[in-house]
């Protein structure tokens, strides 16, 4: 999965920092932001976070942040997912369809395409700007 996190970083919603005591970090609620891989890492993140590339004023910025305030993106029929539950972790597939809390996904395992239903909890949706 990390080949997968290093090529496709996972998009992050930033939210409930408005509460924060850091002003620097209380401007940034409502931006997306991106785990950034180790090897991109230009500072060690403090105990119990993590980095993460921000846009933010017309510029990317890196900050250790506080998992609790990022929310995944929501997951959208047609949009990659990557799988981070099960026997199929880390695997991309395209989501087809949803079933309340189900979602139909598409893989393509050996150059052939199967459908699998997957809980919600077992996705992350990935940027489809990302290559």
């Amino acid at each position: 999965m990390q080949d997968v996190v290093q090529s496709r970083p996972i998009p992050f919603h930033i939210r409930g920092v408005s509460v924060s005591s850091n002003t620097e970090l209380s401007q940034l609620g409502g931006c997306t932001a991106q785990i950034v891989p180790l090897a991109r890492r230009k500072i060690i993140p403090s105990e119990d976070e993590i980095m993460v590339s921000v846009f933010h004023r017309y510029h990317w910025k890196e900050i250790s942040i506080a998992p609790l305030y990022l929310i995944p993106w929501e997951l959208v029929v047609a949009g990659p997912v990557l799988i981070v539950g099960g026997q199929m972790r880390g695997m991309i597939g395209i989501v087809k369809a949803k079933d309340g809390d189900r979602w139909l996904v598409t893989l393509i395992v050996d150059n052939i395409s199967r459908d699998e239903i997957f809980g919600e909890k077992d996705l992350a949706g990935l940027d489809s700007n990302t290559s």
